[in-house]
């Protein structure tokens, strides 16, 4: 074992009792490790007994994997608390970087003598708490926006109401990501977290839009109509930031008569503060 390090909540100090612990493991020369995520898979298994559950993930590529798990409340192992998530990746020493997030601070818990000092400097560096803001990321994310509202109308003439629920999460989740480069940042991959990257009146903003007292058209057509209202405040603020981002207005004319024409009550015209 080369290194051990913390990331996530628990490297920035940050944690709760909701945290998952992020564990970070560096190997070197596998040697008698030849398979290391079932190794560790058997081990953790082993040392946490019955009252938690460790599997691991779908392959991960070559030279890295990942393992993820839970221990329940009153646990021999964690006494006193109510339960805890957590997951472990690994990487060999060549893809130390598929393991370094790029942002945040990570919590160094041990290094060995092998480890190479280009490698301790690297590890040890400061990042930014957030991934910078990119063109091409934010340009994606108001596509994708459209692009899910454009199958809005399939779900609900389909009387899919699951269906319409998940197509305006991905609206919105788009829609967060466009908001997170207004703000001049990016969410890390498959952060569970959203309210640390939104501003107070944004996080307000977006958490009326997932109003829902019933599963029906007129919900679905009110949480997408508030979306394009939010859509419409920040997709210029975001046209400043990157003056190179393709003009939408074509597709948002298109996509908005579309869904006009193809869903019964959706309203003919949205008004909003900057009209």
């Amino acid at each position: 074992m080369l290194a051990i390090w913390l990331t996530g909540s628990l490297a920035r100090g940050e944690e709760d009792p909701w945290s998952s612990v992020d564990l970070c493991l560096l190997i070197g020369d596998r040697g008698d490790f030849p398979a290391p995520s079932q190794a560790l898979e058997a081990a953790l298994r082993k040392g946490l007994g019955e009252d938690a559950f460790v599997v691991a993930a779908p392959d991960q590529g070559a030279g890295a994997g990942r393992l993820v798990g839970a221990m329940l409340e009153d646990s021999a192992a964690l006494p006193g608390k109510s339960g805890l998530t957590f997951q472990l990746f690994w990487a060999e020493a060549a893809q130390a970087e598929r393991l370094r997030a790029r942002h945040g601070p990570v919590r160094l818990l041990y290094t060995a003598d092998a480890l190479p000092a280009s490698l301790h400097a690297y590890l040890s560096q400061d990042f930014p708490p957030l991934l910078p803001a990119e063109a091409e990321a934010a340009e994606a994310a108001l596509i994708e926006f459209w692009e899910a509202l454009l199958r809005l109308p399939g779900a609900l003439n389909r009387r899919d109401h699951l269906a319409a629920g998940s197509l305006l999460a991905q609206a919105r989740n788009h829609l967060v990501d466009a908001i997170v480069a207004v703000n001049g940042g990016r969410r890390p991959p498959a952060s569970p977290r959203a309210n640390r990257y939104l501003g107070p009146s944004q996080q307000e903003a977006l958490a009326r839009t997932l109003v829902c007292p019933a599963p029906t058209s007129e919900t679905w057509i009110g949480q997408a109509v508030a979306l394009v209202v939010i859509y419409r405040w920040y997709a210029p603020q975001l046209q400043e930031r990157f003056p190179q981002l393709k003009d939408l207005t074509r597709m948002e004319t298109i996509t908005l008569a579309l869904l006009t024409a193809t869903i019964d009550d959706w309203p003919a015209h949205i008004t909003t503060e900057t009209e």
